[in-house]
């Protein structure tokens, strides 16, 4: 079975304003999908070199090709910063965090401009993990199983930092 998007669950963010008492309209959306990478088979789609491209998601990354995986990011929390106008999500089985840009249109999100960043929806900032773009070893692994990252509010000491 060909493994694409309908054969697995990449992570996809959706901004929902509610409608009271019930619904609500998707006022902005992200999908992992749009920022893959695969350096496995140049035929295909998104092939390219990982350690060029920080901003994209490996879409192999220790991943058993011979098994299925569906959930392949496992994302286990989430912050919002609005004076950045910023995401920071953690990756559980990457064991890293990453930050992307919430000032983006739907549009520009799933491209790699726009936004304040000027990026468009990829990945602005990663840490914890460099193997996961083509970087470093397992030594330099910072973190392993991250849950709920957020950043250090204004009147806390570290303001402005994350904390994991």
């Amino acid at each position: 079975m060909p493994l694409g998007e309908e054969a697995l669950a990449p992570e996809m963010l959706i901004e929902v304003q509610p409608k009271y008492p019930s619904g609500g309209t998707i006022v902005w959306e992200w999908r992992a999908w749009d920022h893959m990478i695969q350096d496995f088979d140049a035929t295909k789609d998104n092939y390219g070199v990982i350690s060029n491209n920080p901003g994209k998601i490996d879409i192999n990354y220790e991943r058993n090709l011979s098994k299925l995986e569906v959930d392949i990011h496992h994302v286990s929390g989430l912050d919002n910063n609005p004076t950045l106008y910023q995401i920071i999500l953690s990756v559980h089985k990457f064991d890293e965090i990453w930050i992307i840009d919430h000032s983006t249109t739907t549009a520009q999100a799933a491209t790699y401009s726009g936004g304040n960043s000027g990026r468009g929806g990829e990945i602005l900032y990663r840490w914890g993990n460099p193997r996961t773009y083509g970087h470093g070893s397992r030594a330099d692994r910072k973190i392993k199983v991250v849950h709920h990252p957020q950043w250090i509010p204004s009147d806390f000491t570290g303001a402005g930092n994350l904390l994991c």
